[in-house]
This record gives C-alpha cells, sequence and structure tokens, in this order.
C-alpha cells in the first residue's frame, strides 16, 4: 500500500514521480490543519482562526487562498483533493491516502474483543511501522487545535508502543518489550504504565535485580520532575516483586497480585534467580 500524505513524522506527499516536499510553514501548517478535519469542510474563517489565532494579519484570507494554491500544486497527480466548498475548504482523503487514518484503524483493529495478544502485536506493528519518528508533523508550529491534535496522535503512538508491550509479554517475548519500552521512556521517561511493563519484562526475563532498579530508577524520575510518589500501581507492582508473588497482564490469566498466593524466598541468594 502505498500512502499518499504522510504526517506521522515530517509531513511528505509521496507520489510515483517522488517526493514533493511542502515549502514554508504556513502551508505546512494549513495541510496539517486540514489533514486534521480531514472529510469535512472548514470555513475559511474557522481557517483563519487555526492558523494565526487572535491576531490575523488583514491580508489573511488572501494568503489562505494562496496556500491552498500552493497545496493543490503539490497534491496535483495524486488521489487526494483539495476540494472548494461554500465558504470553505475539505481534504478528501481515505486510510489508503494517509498514514494518519491508517494508523488509527490498525490501533483500532488491534484493541478490537476479539483480538487477542497475537492479533495485537500483528496490527500494532503495522501500525508503529508508519512512523517516522516520535513527533507528528515534525517542524509544524503547536498551537491551538492543530497542535491537540498532533499532541492526541503522539499520545496514540506512545500509548500502542505500551500495548504491544503488553502484548509481547503475555505471548512469552518479554526480550522485545524491554528494547521498546527502553526506546519510548528515553523520551518520555514519566510514563508510569511504561515503566510498569518494563519492570515486569525484566522480572519474566529473570533479571531481578534489573526489575528492581528499574522501579528505583522510575521513583527517581516522577520525585525529581514532579516531587510526587510513584503511582499506586507501580509501588504496588514492586512490592509484589519483593514478595515474589505472580503478576500478569492482560491476555494472560487474570489474578489479583494481593490475592495470590505468596511465595516466600530468602531475600539475598546468590543461586536464586528468575521467580
Amino acid at each position: 500500500m502505498e500512502l499518499t500524505v504522510r504526517v506521522l513524522g515530517p509531513i511528505e506527499v509521496h507520489l510515483l514521480t517522488g517526493v514533493r516536499q511542502v515549502r514554508g510553514s504556513k502551508p505546512l501548517s494549513l495541510l496539517a490543519i486540514l489533514l486534521s478535519q480531514a472529510n469535512r469542510s472548514v470555513s475559511v474563517d474557522r481557517l483563519v482562526r487555526m492558523m494565526w489565532e487572535a491576531d490575523p494579519p488583514p491580508s489573511a484570507v488572501a494568503n489562505i487562498r494562496t496556500y491552498v494554491r500552493i497545496l493543490r500544486e503539490v497534491l496535483s497527480g495524486s488521489p487526494v483533493r483539495l476540494e472548494r466548498k461554500p465558504g470553505g475548504y475539505l481534504l478528501r482523503v481515505t486510510d489508503v491516502d494517509c498514514d494518519h487514518l491508517r494508523f488509527t484503524q490498525l490501533v483500532a483493529e488491534a484493541g478490537a474483543e476479539a483480538a487477542g495478544p497475537r492479533r495485537t502485536i500483528e496490527r500494532l506493528e503495522l501500525a508503529l511501522h508508519l512512523w517516522r519518528g516520535v513527533e507528528a508533523a515534525a517542524g509544524v508550529p503547536r498551537h491551538g487545535a492543530v497542535g491537540s491534535w498532533l499532541d492526541a496522535l503522539d499520545e496514540q503512538r506512545m500509548r500502542a508502543v505500551e500495548r504491544i508491550a503488553e502484548a509481547r509479554i503475555a505471548v512469552g517475548d518479554p526480550d522485545r518489550a524491554v528494547r521498546e519500552l527502553g526506546d519510548l521512556l528515553a523520551v518520555a521517561p514519566l510514563r508510569g504504565r511504561a515503566w510498569w511493563l518494563k519492570i515486569l519484562a525484566h522480572h519474566r526475563l529473570g533479571e531481578h535485580d534489573l526489575a528492581l532498579a528499574g522501579y528505583r530508577s522510575a521513583a527517581d524520575v516522577f520525585r525529581e520532575e514532579l516531587g510526587i510518589e510513584p503511582d499506586p500501581e507501580l509501588t504496588e507492582l514492586h512490592h509484589s516483586l519483593l514478595r515474589w508473588e505472580p503478576v500478569f497482564v492482560n491476555g494472560e490469566r487474570r489474578r489479583s497480585v494481593t490475592a495470590s498466593p505468596i511465595r516466600r524466598f530468602p531475600a539475598h541468594h546468590p543461586g536464586l534467580a528468575g521467580r
């Protein structure tokens, strides 16, 4: 599948003849706005407000027309259409044309009720492969509604990384989960769920010392950055590991860690590994 408009990374337009770049920050911002409202008509007045917020120039409407002309030239020869509508414009795209729509569809399929952990991994691998970096529309100014939309896309990516890591742990592949979660935490160190899963993945690998060290690292980050202790879920996991209680994730047999039988082991034993 050859996607035409790619926003999961720097914005690019891909055609059979090659990649076309959108020149200029304002045309780029307009394209991001139209993508955020894909297949919906957006009035010129609203485009002006979204482009310049409270301080539009006197030539704002004329500038919008100029930027539309630039975008139409870039999109010419592609299935993506920038259409004039009464009082505004509409960018007509499908999930075959645009990566963020395809990403959203794949994430939804991974979260379907019938999707088990292997199906989740399959769908999310395809979804995350669409990203070219860790920031949607990299370089586009983030303000107002379009900034919120781009932040939401970034959040979806991070949640997808956490969900695929959880599924990998469930099917017995914690090693890969550790690597993926490590990459996520390197750019987003305040994600408690990512720390929870990474600590558990280390424990599943028999790396009990790394699991406990992971909790200490997470606690240090939360204290230094936010001045708070780790959330109760992370603290409960830490206590469960100290007591050597079994812990489960979605896709595995569910059991409350506090209701599980407690296995008593020596606190420090040179021959003890794993569980």
